[in-house]
């Protein structure tokens, strides 16, 4: 998968013996002679950008937002009550790689606010469940 114009990521998971999996982009630097040619892939996070990984929640939080969804109908997805854990450890990483946005950006505390999945999302998710399917 292409991600930017000076990386691309391979998908790569990890499942543990409790039945847990985790899903990890691993980072392979694009040689600058191919940057002139990588400016035609999509871009999915911004430059400089990279993500380590996607915890269970995340990759949830990711297939709930197809929708825009306010905040307290994506906590109750993974079983959160804690609003300022849930914003900082889960869907604010995901906001800053670039797969989800808000819908009022210039308002992030709004009463009013929701999330939805950027198109970048959409092609980690489809991605994350293309590699679910082939394991």
């Amino acid at each position: 998968m292409s991600i930017g114009n000076s990386v691309r990521f391979s998908f790569e998971s990890i499942s543990w013996a409790d039945g847990g999996q985790a899903f990890f982009l691993k980072e392979i630097p694009i040689p600058p002679a191919f940057a002139e040619a990588s400016k035609s892939i999509p871009e999915v996070t911004p430059e400089g950008r990279t993500m380590s990984g996607l915890s269970r929640d995340q990759v949830k939080i990711l297939d709930k937002v197809k929708e825009n969804q306010r905040i307290t109908e994506l906590m109750a997805v993974i079983g959160r009550k804690n609003r300022t854990k849930f914003r900082d450890q889960v869907l604010k990483p995901l906001i800053d790689i670039g797969l989800v946005e808000m819908t009022i950006p210039d308002k992030p505390r709004s009463s009013k606010q929701k999330y939805r999945l950027t198109s970048a999302g959409e092609k980690v998710l489809k991605e994350l469940k293309k590699e679910k399917m082939d394991q």
